[in-house]
């Protein structure tokens, strides 16, 4: 008899926002596994090593991959981000779910797709879990409101959404415990990710476009390091223009993301094609 598996994952190199999106959204697929692939970040190590009973979840290597019945991904759109190991397994009866917060997205054109604009997609996660009114332990709470405070840099990166403060009292309301976020929420970036700062920061031009001045950062990294939106707020806020693109290449792909102090601003339009 086939074994199909039902499956909750998320991008390569999971950081705590994708992390404690897949532990979340757990709570709306009880029956799915949390697998995932790729290298944390050491303060995501520290939580895990700490509470990885409360929070279970699969690498890769540790399934057998046959046919993928149902697959949740979370904060990410693009199935090219995720492994190779269970997108070979996909089918064409597999049954895929997108939850992801991010405004400017490479869609799949398969699959289910929840999305809203938050600073982090544990955003839309807790929106949704609030909605249903999922119970929560103070564990959860914490994890999930840790992920928020990393992602969106204690609320001061410049994708937060007035949404995200909110799902933030509303996770204190729950029992998360503020001396556990600042012990694993700090802002220091780390080693791999202070390279692609550097590497950034060295490759640095501006242009104009429809009288609009554009710093536009560009690097190729052999891999593409956790937490990506750290580096990009912190890289705009040395340089101190209005508007910044990055775009950072990983081998045959690219990451793009736009920052704009105007929010009538679209910069991302730049690069849509019709």
């Amino acid at each position: 008899m086939e074994y199909y598996l039902k499956l909750i994952t998320t991008h390569i190199n999971p950081d705590f926002d994708a992390f404690a999106s897949a532990v979340g959204i757990q709570k709306l697929y009880p029956d799915h596994r949390i697998v995932l692939e790729g290298d944390f970040s050491s303060s995501l190590n520290r939580f895990i090593d700490s509470q990885r009973l409360l929070f279970p979840f699969y690498r890769t290597k540790e399934i057998e991959f046959k046919s993928i019945s149902s697959l949740v991904v979370v904060d990410t759109s693009d199935l090219g981000r995720l492994s190779s190991r269970i997108t070979d397994h996909i089918t064409d009866q597999t049954e895929i779910t997108f939850f992801d917060h991010h405004e400017y997205k490479n869609l799949s054109p398969v699959g289910k797709h929840y999305s809203k604009t938050f600073g982090a997609c544990i955003s839309l996660i807790c929106s949704i879990l609030k909605e249903k009114k999922a119970a929560l332990s103070t564990r959860d709470a914490t994890l999930y409101a840790t992920a928020l405070y990393k992602e969106t840099g204690m609320f001061s990166f410049a994708t937060t959404t007035p949404e995200d403060l909110k799902i933030g009292a509303w996770l204190l309301e729950m029992g998360a415990s503020l001396p556990e976020i600042s012990a694993y929420a700090g802002l220091e970036l780390e080693k791999t990710q202070m390279e692609l700062y550097d590497a950034l920061l060295s490759n640095v031009k501006t242009e104009r476009v429809d009288g609009l001045e554009i710093a536009i950062a560009s690097t190729m990294v052999n891999e593409l390091p956790a937490g990506l939106n750290a580096v990009i707020d912190r890289l705009w806020r040395l340089l101190g223009y209005d508007n910044l693109i990055t775009l950072v290449q990983v081998g045959r792909r690219v990451y793009f993301s736009a920052r704009s102090r105007n929010r009538q601003i679209r910069l991302e339009r730049l690069f849509e094609t019709s």
